[in-house]
């Protein structure tokens, strides 16, 4: 992995990147992998298994990739968005994924055990627009002045065990979930302080930099060897715990409620830690992007880039430090209008190196056929107000297939938009409960 790994992802993600979290998934009953967002899930079947469920998520509050684009004539030109970027911080980038190898889930009676592993990823990076205004367009409006170039940011991508339980008395379910977590790399900002000066009389560029990162991962020797070694399903030996915790209530045969808190945990970092420091001023001689073209010729060097920055001298100590998950909190309500359509609705809402997220979502779901379910929802994100989701289910026997997005046009007008979700699953189901037998306990 590249030395300036963190820089060159920072651009690429910048000038890339639109995105969200699961909205849709959390309403959706009739699917096992329901059971990843809500601890206090509860199925019709005995037995139950997902195999790979896969989601991606990604989100952005500033500008669209076509805000940077200027078309002339055949040649497309990088071009820096002044009405859609905060010229300080604020302008914040998250992308999530996670990977399931497996989770299974037992019911008997009133009471519902499960246990799955999964691999999961999570960044953001909450940069200041400057930065992109004097790498594209350069710093002559700025000649005799201080910019602060502060750029924030974290990565953490971890492996994680969970044993899950849920108990159902009269109409209140309550569920939780232990989980052994297994960090496998990590980056994150304590300090991020920069102030780029040019000098009025020679037009010399100084950076004045007060820095902090930490980095962990497999294989990091040094700054000018960064390498977090290959992410994997397996165990990498930064242990940590985590839990979740849930409860559905079901007024009656209609409305339900549910509430959702999940990852509330952390991982200590012993394998190949490094915290890096600077807290100097150096002469700097510029950084430019160049011209952006879209038909298949470089968009930028990013070894130029790379070369400009190795004026910054990085000082290294090697101490465990440990980072705490993302916590996340999901509200949901729905009603069953009769056997065949549903409505719901969800709230979601989390908080990463200091930057809040909130997003809410009106969803309905109709059974259309035996085998096949469809639904669509209508979401809203920080200052995306039509978000439009679709979810289909194909249940064949035992086997059950998914596809889902909270932004349906994200997928076909990515150039346009800021959000972007995608999952998908399948798993099979065995043993249909007979609920007239059960035997739930009163409180």
């Amino acid at each position: 992995m590249n030395k300036h790994l963190l820089f060159c992802c920072f651009l690429f993600f910048t000038i890339n990147c639109f995105g969200q979290q699961d909205l849709s998934l959390y309403g959706l009953n009739h699917l096992i992998d329901q059971q990843s967002l809500k601890p206090s899930y509860t199925s019709e079947h005995r037995f139950e298994v997902s195999i790979f469920p896969t989601s991606f998520n990604i989100f952005s509050n500033g500008p669209a990739y076509e805000d940077f684009v200027n078309e002339t004539g055949t040649s497309n030109f990088l071009i820096y968005p002044t009405d859609k970027l905060s010229f300080g911080q604020g302008n914040v980038l998250r992308t999530g994924f996670s990977v399931e190898t497996v989770r299974l889930i037992y019911q008997p009676d009133n009471w519902t055990f499960s246990l799955s592993h999964s691999l999961k990823g999570d960044v953001i990076i909450d940069y200041s627009g400057a930065l992109l205004d004097i790498a594209i367009a350069g710093n002559s409006p700025y000649i005799g002045q201080n910019v602060p170039l502060d750029t924030d940011f974290s990565f953490m991508a971890y492996g994680e065990l969970a044993f899950g339980m849920t108990v159902q008395l009269d109409n209140i379910t309550i569920g939780g979930r232990f989980k052994y977590l297994s960090g496998q790399a990590t980056s994150r900002s304590i300090k991020s302080t920069i102030n780029l000066f040019t000098d009025d009389d020679i037009y010399q560029l100084f950076l004045d930099t007060d820095l902090e990162v930490q980095v962990a991962g497999n294989n990091t020797n040094s700054w000018d060897d960064i390498n977090a070694g290959p992410i994997s399903l397996n165990f990498a030996g930064n242990h940590g715990v985590g839990v979740d915790f849930g409860l559905d209530w079901q007024f009656n045969d209609e409305l339900s409620f549910s509430v959702s808190v999940l990852d509330l945990g952390t991982i200590n970092w012993k394998k190949s830690p490094r915290t890096y420091t600077a807290n100097e001023t150096f002469e700097f001689d510029g950084l430019s992007l160049g011209q952006l073209t879209l038909n298949g010729e470089e968009v930028f060097d990013f070894e130029n880039v790379i070369d400009s920055l190795d004026i910054i001298e990085f000082e290294a100590t090697a101490a465990p430090f440990s980072t705490r998950l993302p916590p996340e909190l999901y509200v949901g309500l729905g009603y069953n209008i009769n056997e065949k359509w549903r409505l719901n609705a969800t709230g979601y809402f989390t908080s990463i190196q200091n930057n809040t997220f909130s997003s809410f979502s009106l969803g309905t779901n109709y059974q259309l056929a035996k085998f096949f379910n469809i639904g669509t929802t209508y979401g809203i994100m920080n200052k995306d107000y039509f978000l439009l989701g679709l979810n289909a289910t194909f249940q064949l026997g035992p086997f059950q297939l998914y596809v889902l997005t909270d932004n349906f046009l994200g997928l076909y007008q990515i150039e346009r938009n800021r959000t972007f979700n995608f999952r998908l699953g399948m798993g099979f189901s065995f043993g249909k409960i007979d609920k007239s037998t059960r035997v739930i306990p009163s409180l």
